[in-house]
């Protein structure tokens, strides 16, 4: 029976949300058997008459916020013994037993954080509603891994999800971890629980947790959080009120997180909501806890113990302001004040400051017309690291002009490393077509402006000459246009490939030497032209036209979009000086349209960005779906990479379907050794990736556009 709109037992107000009645069943037990959360799956039938009691009877959650109440007539219960509740107990309880576990289930509308809340009582006459110790977990609903889970001996327990993507399943169990042993005062009284589900989003502070703490580099310094819908950690500490005994109120909750370095020591004045730290802050229901950093986190200071405030040169400090845990409740969930911390004082605070100390090219002998990547090492000479998960980019430029970039770069740099950066991303593919004669090349890094707390913000270019010869005269073969017949083809009808090539180069191709074009579609080699044998001297073109193929000189049209592609001198007969512009792609439509996925690669990286012979390197691809219609759910979206053209590595764990216009970032997990390409031959080498190889997406819209291809230079 569902009672809405009822009396709320624990704040006496009347508002909407569910207040259900339910008798607490005895489990069942069974063999104590451990598995693992994979038997998820399979519970279906086995918890039909017992509603929420296994994830095939899940109670679902149909839309957040989501709140929930229940009471029941309790008995003195047997651990839960199935098999879900014993990997739950064995991945979140150390293998102790728990019991009633009762299953929700939520299906993810956008990508965002969950964040949840678990109250669990008893309604006794003494002591006043007294805590349960319990527990939450969060499980991947379709692969069964755990995705966290925190307990709590006190009031309630909290917690955030990682990142859930848009489409995800998850299950949500809340559970106790003690039995409703009967005491005499409350034996003719109720269980009582709570849940509530919201979903962060955008509304989750960065400054969450202690590991993405905000970073403070200079004074003073204001800021002002909402903290509604942040959650605690098993880190998080509890600073003694007025150095009084509060061992009651030992929880705390909604916690937020700032860092700091100073240059020189003393004392700062640091206040919450306008109130020093150093006073008690009962009457605003914030605390302040200061800690230092350690290897293992935060370790708190005690501030009855003088002098508290005073700070020391060179020592990482971390403050976490929160929530007095006791008092909360779910009606005043999201009334929590925003969290609004001052720091004054005259310490000096330690900061970053990047430079870029060298510069480098391969090849190091540039010859006009080849490609040239850069490569920048950057140091951090200031006194406090650079930000974790902050791009540290730099822009390359030549003779003032932009002409490629680096921005993979995400970890932190400490006070007085270096990293060498190579471009991964510009206009011609992240590397420089060299034209001759001396060149002006300069490298700018945090360049945009993305670390804005540096030390200097004016000393992040560096500049070095760049010779590129002439070279001897070579032929330069370029296709400039892809073209067929008829022009607008039926499905069925001879399609005859023609290709405008120009020869850019220097000098002219050698007469009798054919100058020959393969066409392929969709990635398939169709037809070809070989019988033009005339030499086309530097500056002119001509127009070669299909005269032979595997099966015939013209191609039957299929219906749908299709990618041409046109490859003059694809059997390398002659000797260019540039190898890598003889490709040009068009695209072919016959007939209508219908709504597919169509899958192609946007970027390449890999980590670490420094790539050195012998050592690992994981390559990975960013995956979009510029199609009409999602990826099927359940089938791999499967990544070849090709180092130099030979297959080496793939990816094939990503099974969660991609809707049109998102993209995903896969890893190399097979192939190579464990996944890792361990490069042998240092110079610059080209990386390909190849989306849905092997096909398994056979009903792609274009089928020729899988493949990117980029360089990179091995030290």
């Amino acid at each position: 029976m569902v009672f809405k709109g009822n009396t709320d037992i624990l704040s006496g107000t009347s508002h909407g949300r569910a207040i259900r009645l339910r008798r607490w069943r005895i489990a069942i037990p069974v063999l104590l058997t451990m598995t693992m959360i994979t038997s998820l799956m399979a519970q279906t039938a086995a918890g039909a008459a017992d509603p929420g009691r296994s994830p095939g009877t899940a109670e679902p959650i149909p839309s957040l916020p989501f709140t929930e109440t229940v009471q029941g007539v309790w008995v003195p219960q047997a651990p839960a013994a199935d098999q879900d509740s014993l990997a739950i107990a064995a991945k979140c309880n150390g293998g102790g037993p728990i019991y009633q576990p009762y299953w929700y289930k939520y299906r993810a509308r956008s990508a965002g954080k969950l964040v949840i809340w678990s109250k669990i009582s008893r309604l006794g006459d003494f002591p006043y509603r007294q805590p349960l110790a319990h527990g939450i977990a969060t499980i991947n609903a379709r692969t069964g891994s755990m995705i966290d889970c925190q307990q709590s001996g006190g009031t309630m327990t909290s917690m955030g999800t990682n990142a859930l993507l848009a489409g995800a399943d998850v299950y949500i169990v809340q559970y106790l971890t003690e039995t409703a042993v009967c005491e005499p005062a409350a034996c003719a009284n109720q269980l009582e629980t709570s849940l509530y589900v919201g979903f962060g989003g955008s509304g989750v502070p960065i400054n969450d947790d202690w590991q993405n703490s905000t970073p403070i580099t200079s004074l003073p310094f204001t800021q002002t959080v909402d903290a509604r819908l942040s959650t605690r950690q098993p880190t998080d500490g509890f600073q003694k009120e007025a150095c009084e005994d509060w061992s009651w109120l030992n929880k705390i909750s909604h916690t937020v997180w700032w860092s700091f370095t100073p240059q020189t020591s003393g004392p700062l004045d640091i206040r919450i909501n306008d109130v020093p730290i150093t006073q008690s802050t009962l009457s605003n229901n914030n605390t302040t806890s200061i800690a230092t950093m350690s290897p293992d986190g935060p370790k708190f200071i005690d501030n009855c113990q003088p002098p508290y405030g005073a700070f020391e040169a060179g020592k990482t400090y971390l403050i976490e302001v929160g929530n007095h845990f006791y008092w909360e409740d779910f009606d005043n969930f999201n009334a929590v004040d925003p969290v609004k911390i001052s720091i004054s004082g005259s310490l000096a605070l330690r900061r970053p400051d990047l430079v870029v100390t060298n510069l480098s090219w391969a090849p190091t002998s540039p010859v006009a017309g080849s490609p040239i990547r850069f490569s920048a090492t950057v140091k951090n000479q200031g006194t406090a690291p650079s930000p974790g998960g902050v791009p540290h980019g730099v822009l390359f430029k030549v003779d003032g002009t932009p002409v490629s970039f680096s921005d993979l770069w995400t970890a932190s740099l400490s006070p007085g490393a270096s990293v060498t950066l190579t471009a991964n991303g510009g206009p011609a593919s992240d590397v420089w077509p060299a034209t001759p004669g001396t060149h002006t090349l300069t490298a700018i890094v945090d360049n945009p402006n993305r670390i804005a707390n540096e030390s200097s913000e004016t000393n992040n270019a560096r500049s070095a000459p760049l010779t590129v010869v002439a070279g001897a005269a070579k032929p330069d073969l370029v296709v400039t246009g892809v073209g067929w017949q008829p022009t607008a083809p039926a499905a069925g009808s001879a399609v005859t490939f023609t290709a405008t090539v120009k020869n850019q180069g220097t000098a002219s191709t050698l007469a009798g030497t054919p100058t020959k074009v393969g066409f392929m579609v969709d990635g398939v080699a169709k037809t070809w032209s070989d019988t033009y044998r005339t030499a086309i001297a530097a500056g002119q073109s001509a127009v070669l036209t299909a005269n032979a193929g595997t099966a015939a000189s013209t191609w039957a049209g299929t219906a749908g979009p299709h990618t041409i592609r046109a490859t003059v001198d694809d059997g390398n007969r002659i000797v260019e000086s540039n190898e890598a512009n003889n490709i040009k792609d068009a695209q072919l439509t016959i007939g209508t349209l219908d709504s597919r996925p169509d899958l192609i690669v946007t970027s390449v990286s890999w980590s670490p960005t420094t790539t050195t012979a012998g050592t690992g390197i994981r390559l990975n691809a960013t995956v979009k779906n510029q199609g009409t219609s999602s990826t099927p759910e359940g089938t791999s979206v499967g990544v070849l990479f090709r180092i130099a053209g030979t297959p080496l590595t793939f990816s094939d764990t990503w099974t969660t379907a991609i809707q049109p216009g998102t993209s995903v970032t896969v890893s190399a997990n097979g192939g190579g050794s464990s996944g890792l390409w361990i490069p042998t031959v240092k110079g610059l080498t080209s990386i390909s990736a190849t989306v849905d190889n092997p096909n398994r997406i056979p009903n792609e819209s274009n089928e020729g556009n899988n493949r990117l291809e980029t360089y990179v230079n091995v030290s």
